[in-house]
């Protein structure tokens, strides 16, 4: 009798979660979540439905030795969540796709990565070329908010999310912010915000091309 209770409450509960996960798809604002978040204006909604991957950083040097990042990047992604994701989780493969990382390794709660910025900003001092980064994620796995934490690397301490929405047409949005403030990286502001703008938009038009979704 119990086994059998415990079954009805089972079915009662994924039905709940399924309904509330459909509630949510249908009455999902994709403008609405975009001003929420801060990153609305009309060129955005129009390049983000458009098939292309927005993104944008602020950079600030507020008192001696500090800097400041602000940052986000965003793109819909033309299959659902769970296939999406199936590509976009598995870290350790990065440096198979994205040609600026040399190592990606990832042991179930932390991924380590090396970096070479030489192609994407020549100019750049030689010291910066080159450098590690090991962020703490845990797998994407379907829709989902996943915090992330740097916690070796040149902003050191960054801190953000990695938002996974399921959309009312079975796409997926893939929305990426971090907040970071630390010692100064002795780069100008331009050539950081340059930078992890160019990291960021390459990054994900990549894993979103060979995940099975076309970018222009």
């Amino acid at each position: 009798m119990k086994f059998f209770l415990k079954v009805i409450q089972f079915f009662i509960f994924a039905n709940l979660l399924t309904e509330a996960k459909d509630s949510f798809s249908q009455t999902f604002d994709l403008k609405k979540y975009m001003i929420d978040n801060k990153f609305f204006s009309r060129s955005n909604l129009e390049y983000i439905t458009g098939k292309r991957i927005i993104t944008n950083s602020e950079v600030t040097d507020p008192e001696p030795n500090v800097q400041t990042l602000s940052h986000y990047v965003a793109g819909i992604h033309e299959k659902n969540c769970e296939e999406s994701t199936a590509i976009l989780g598995k870290y350790e493969d990065y440096k198979n796709h994205i040609p600026f990382l040399e190592k990606t390794e990832y042991d179930g709660k932390e991924i380590k990565m090396i970096l070479n910025a030489q192609s994407l900003i020549p100019l750049l001092p030689e010291k910066y070329f080159k450098f590690n980064i090991d962020v703490e994620i845990a797998r994407l796995k379907g829709p989902g908010s996943y915090k992330y934490v740097m916690g070796l690397g040149i902003f050191q301490g960054l801190t953000g999310h990695v938002n996974v929405i399921e959309m009312p047409d079975k796409k997926c949005l893939f929305h990426i912010n971090a907040e970071w403030k630390g010692k100064d990286t002795k780069l100008a502001n331009l050539i950081v915000k340059n930078l992890t703008e160019m990291i960021s938009k390459r990054g994900l038009e990549k894993l979103f091309s060979i995940s099975g979704s076309q970018m222009k």
